[in-house]
């Protein structure tokens, strides 16, 4: 209870001084020697005397008319009054405008024999432990509020307890740092990220935490958990002051949100303030969830263990997923491998057999030429199946580049150069089954090209407002009226409406004409990235309007 009601003087001198100090002296009564006398001095704006009267009093506030955005319900010193007095002490106040304030309170003193008293000891050596423990705690409670600050005993008053207090908030606790796992998702015990510019608010919120086996780590530098996030491991959960200094909450939940989703590392806001304008303005920040103080312990406890769950549920998802991927990826391998070794030997005997057929006059000449014939296409089509598997992984690793080894090597095959650009600086992942559809795609307007156009087309990618744009250029003997669209466009322009895509097509197809002419095909689909990887920046083309 002296902690709280400490607090409570302390906090408020801090709120109204904004330059000066604040000042904690203890000493024993001048004029009762069994009772302790603890006064907070600052050096504030002060108040005026027709308000000391009234400010021990609930819900009141002094200070409406002057703008201070110092928040509060008006019960603090109300409540500070109240304790003081059921431990048998009195407070009271004496200010003058402008020139600080002091708030006094009286608490009895232990009982201790007259020979070990605080005032017949002149070398604190000798203290007793009541003593020593009295002046210990008070110690305790001043160091929560400095940073450098340096705590003086003067020896000429052994009595008297003095420091002086800077504006600043305590620095995180060197030993959390030592406590922190490296990898979360890995550890028994999930671990959450403290951010509060209130070092007693931290304190509190540890302390919940530490009771239902939680790992934290606190700071109440907004500007330091920033770079925790950016140089160590995501935490399974952040709680985060709506309102503080430099950056407040608001703004660094956008920042996390840039670099994390709403599942991956969950929000949990916390504020004083309680209107629905605050509410909303924390959910559009990225927030997943929303407290106001003050709150019970386990309404708290609650909210971080769903919000925990959900995190860990996700990670254990994108684990999954990523084993089924990678379990994939090798069983195609195999597949590959066993074609390659079984399959591929025994088609390159049948086409040493079927060659040597050609030249055996013992055997009917067509059907040589026929077998011939059949077991090439058989190659080709195993070439190719080999091929396609092979594409998978390229693609899954990095799309657009894979898609670059792809069309490259189908277009030597076809005696044919390619020109492929991209505006996209990043690997670009995508899920399935859009992964499988753009693939499609893109090969069946390679197809055409290969079969109809001449030259060297121009493959050009960018991503613009969430879509992946293609603008593919080049020359074509394809015509319209001689040739239709055939069922390869049919099954292009389905597949593009799967994933709603859409695509364009310029011809300069008129009669006078010559072959070949230009064509142009603009494609847009709009792409959802896999989350497991990083993001992808994007970039606007200047060769393309929306």
């Amino acid at each position: 209870r002296l902690e709280q009601v400490l607090l409570n003087l302390i906090n408020n001198a801090i709120k109204f001084s904004d330059r000066g100090s604040v000042r904690i002296t203890a000493k024993i009564s001048a004029s009762n020697p069994q009772l302790a006398e603890i006064a907070v001095i600052d050096t504030g704006i002060g108040i005026p005397a027709n308000e000391q009267a009234h400010i021990f009093e609930s819900f009141t506030q002094v200070y409406p008319q002057t703008g201070r955005k110092a928040s509060g319900t008006g019960l603090g010193l109300s409540i500070t009054r109240r304790l003081v007095e059921l431990h048998g002490g009195r407070i009271a106040v004496h200010s003058r405008p402008h020139e600080g304030a002091t708030f006094t309170f009286t608490l009895p003193l232990a009982p201790i024999p007259i020979d070990q008293s605080l005032e017949s000891t002149p070398d604190r050596s000798t203290d007793s432990q009541p003593a020593r423990t009295a002046r210990q705690s008070i110690d305790d409670t001043i160091s929560i509020f400095r940073t450098d600050a340096t705590l003086t005993i003067p020896r000429r008053q052994p009595t008297e307890v003095e420091s002086n207090v800077n504006f600043e908030v305590v620095n995180e606790n060197p030993a959390d740092k030592q406590s922190v796992r490296t990898d979360s998702r890995q550890n028994t015990h999930p671990w959450i990220l403290l951010v509060d510019d209130d070092p007693i608010n931290l304190e509190v919120m540890h302390d919940h935490l530490q009771l239902a086996r939680y790992k934290t780590r606190s700071t109440s530098d907004p500007l330091q958990a920033r770079d925790i996030l950016n140089t160590e491991a995501p935490p399974d959960l952040i709680v985060l002051d709506m309102m503080m200094p430099f950056i407040s909450g608001l703004d660094l939940a956008r920042e996390i949100r840039t670099q994390y989703d709403l599942l991956t590392v969950p929000i949990l806001m916390v504020t004083a303030r309680a209107h629905t304008a605050d509410l909303l303005a924390a959910m559009d920040a990225g927030a997943n969830d929303y407290i106001t103080r003050p709150f019970e312990r386990e309404e708290f406890i609650m909210r971080v263990q769903n919000l925990v769950e959900l995190s860990r549920n996700r990670h254990l998802n994108l684990t999954s997923e990523s084993r089924i991927i990678e379990a994939t990826r090798l069983e195609r391998a195999r597949i590959n491998s066993e074609l390659h070794d079984h399959l591929g030997a025994s088609l390159t005997d049948l086409v040493h057999l079927s060659k040597t057929a050609l030249k055996n006059e013992n055997i009917d000449a067509a059907f040589a030429e026929k077998l011939y014939a059949r077991v090439k296409q058989a190659v080709h089509l195993l070439r190719t199946d080999m091929l396609d598997l092979e594409s998978i992984d390229l693609l899954e690793a990095d799309f657009l580049d894979g898609l670059n080894l792809i069309l490259l090597r189908r277009y030597v095959d076809a005696d044919r150069e390619i020109d492929f650009q991209s505006t996209v600086n990043e690997p670009l992942i995508l899920p399935e089954p859009l992964l499988s559809t753009l693939n499609a795609i893109y090969k069946e307007i390679a197809t055409n090209d290969i079969k109809y156009g001449r030259g060297r087309p121009r493959w050009e990618f960018s991503i613009l407002a969430g879509e992946l744009l293609l603008n593919f250029t080049g020359l074509s003997e394809y015509k319209l009226a001689r040739h239709g669209t055939g069922r390869g466009t049919s099954g292009l322009l389905h597949r593009l409406s799967t994933i709603g895509g859409s695509m364009q097509i310029s011809m300069d197809d008129d009669a006078g004409q010559k072959f070949p002419y230009s064509i142009q095909i603009r494609v847009r689909v709009p792409i959802r990235m896999a989350e497991s990887h990083p993001r992808v920046r994007t970039e606007q083309h200047p060769g393309i309007t929306t």
